[in-house]
């Protein structure tokens, strides 16, 4: 025990003995006590009573025996002085015992002055930490207020214009299905702290079995623009195939558009939509309707329109043979009557599905026919009259602009489209295939004039009599005695065979 005891540094004995009965000893207090007496000894010199103070050191002395008697071997050694006595009543008294002789331990009294600068500081340090706490919940709560401030801040309450449609027949007798596109105003609430996203003006309903991703499709130049939209070729990323990029072009409204600008775009989504797919007409592969402007994605022709594309592969006149001197095999392709019969026969044949879907086209010209790869012929814009590329095609009415050259005469006069019209429309592309891409009723002023006193445009060159023959009967004044598009097929592949 002894050992162990030696190598503590100091050892607080609490409670101590009491020595109440002890008798004064104040000439042990002046001087250095080497407490190597038994306990009898210090008894003897303390058998008279004593005050507070002395007992206190009495019960230190006491203390140190006790040490003494476990430990003979310590020694133990207290430095005192009468003021610090006089204030031993307020310790507990440390005992320090070595096995050497130790440093004498001073017992350093703490005043009533520096009692009440600790309790006074302890108070302080306590009011700091209550207006910290007070100070970090008053930020907590300022903080949480302005960040609802924020959110409702950025919610912004506009009119937006919300877009229905809906598909039912028509009124006419034909039992067309077409759709029906309405623009109503409501107010909306959007967030305009996500400078990222524009600002809608239009709400579209969502297609899941149409809609594209909008991040997958990047777009590229424009392909065409017209009065009231753009064509833009881009690129869009599974869209046919998962993980492969497609050449596609996307078709969408001017910035500076009306209402019924948006209405002839979304109406000839929802066409689309309806028709489904056919080699022989431009194909919708899928739609942007969320999150930003209306894209209509559709299949891409690399050679443009008929129209453009015959103007392109006129021969020169001083050709001697089926291709010009070019390195470029597309550029100096010179067209023969098999391409142009193959042209007519698959517009027929694109014209035939339309019908047979109830889709009057109601604007067919060469210039509304895509040319794809290896030459095939795409009908496109069967929903989407009024997207022009020149003005000349149309004249002004309060119901909008109309093609006249390419138009009925009951569509000129009685504002009626029929399939039978868009027969007579035909009459008309096949003329400028056969003309290669020329404009129709060249020096004539008044189209509806000539029109209607029973005037027909005279054979193109080099155009044979079967084919001006077929002309002339899309061009009959009774729209009933005009041919069907699936009669003009089986003319058109008799011709096609004779040919080849």
């Amino acid at each position: 025990m002894c050992d162990d005891i030696s190598n503590w540094t100091s050892i607080i004995l609490s409670p101590l003995p009491t020595c109440s009965d002890y008798k004064d000893c104040t000439s042990c207090l002046s001087q250095t006590v080497k407490l190597n007496c038994s306990w009898c000894e210090i008894a003897s010199l303390c058998s008279t009573g004593a005050d507070g103070n002395y007992r206190v050191w009495l019960q230190m002395a006491c203390a140190r025996l006790a040490v003494k008697e476990a430990c003979p071997s310590s020694t133990i050694l207290i430095q005192t002085s009468s003021s610090q006595a006089s204030a031993l009543s307020t310790f507990q008294p440390v005992i320090m015992v070595t096995s050497q002789p130790p440093t004498a331990v001073s017992i350093v009294p703490i005043s009533e002055t520096q009692f009440s600068v600790i309790w006074i500081g302890s108070i302080c340090t306590f009011l700091v930490l209550v207006v910290v706490c007070l100070q970090v919940q008053r930020r907590k709560r300022l903080k949480t207020r302005l960040a609802r401030e924020k959110e409702k801040t950025a919610m912004l309450t506009q009119w937006i214009k919300r877009i229905t449609i809906e598909t039912q027949a028509s009124t006419q007798d034909d039992g067309l299905m077409m759709p029906s596109v309405r623009i109503e105003k409501h107010k909306t609430e959007i967030r305009t702290d996500r400078s990222d996203m524009p600002l809608p003006e239009y709400e579209l309903p969502l297609d899941k079995s149409w809609e594209f991703p909008r991040h997958c499709l990047t777009l590229g130049q424009t392909l065409g623009e017209g009065f009231f939209g753009k064509v833009v070729r881009a690129e869009a990323k599974g869209i046919v195939e998962p993980d492969t990029v497609t050449i596609v072009a996307v078709k969408m409204i001017k910035e500076d558009n009306s209402d019924a600008d948006m209405i002839d775009l979304v109406s000839e989504m929802e066409v689309m939509k309806l028709i489904g797919r056919h080699v022989n007409i431009i194909n919708l592969l899928g739609v942007c309707t969320q999150d930003g402007p209306l894209h209509v994605i559709v299949e891409y022709a690399p050679h443009n329109n008929l129209r453009d594309f015959l103007r392109k592969h006129r021969p020169s006149p001083e050709y001697t043979n089926e291709r010009r001197k070019s390195s470029d095999d597309l550029v100096d392709l010179v067209l023969t009557d098999q391409h142009f019969l193959s042209f007519a026969h698959q517009v027929a044949t694109g014209m035939d599905y339309l019908h047979s879907k109830k889709c009057i086209h109601r604007d067919l010209a060469a210039r509304n026919v895509l040319v794809g790869e290896q030459f095939v012929i795409k009908i496109a814009d069967f929903g989407l009259a009024r997207d022009v590329h020149t003005q000349d095609y149309y004249r002004k009415r309060s119901d909008g602009k109309v093609p006249i050259k390419w138009l009925a005469p009951e569509c000129l006069f009685d504002n009626l489209y029929t399939y039978q019209s868009d027969v007579w429309s035909y009459g008309v592309l096949l003329w400028e295939i056969m003309s290669l891409g020329e404009a129709p009723y060249p020096c004539v002023s008044n189209v509806e004039t000539f029109i209607q006193l029973g005037h027909r445009m005279s054979k193109p060159d080099n155009c044979s009599e079967q084919v001006y023959e077929i002309m002339r009967q899309c061009w009959h004044c009774e729209s009933a005695s005009r041919p069907q598009f699936s009669e003009l097929i089986v003319r058109l592949d008799i011709l096609l065979k004779q040919k080849y």
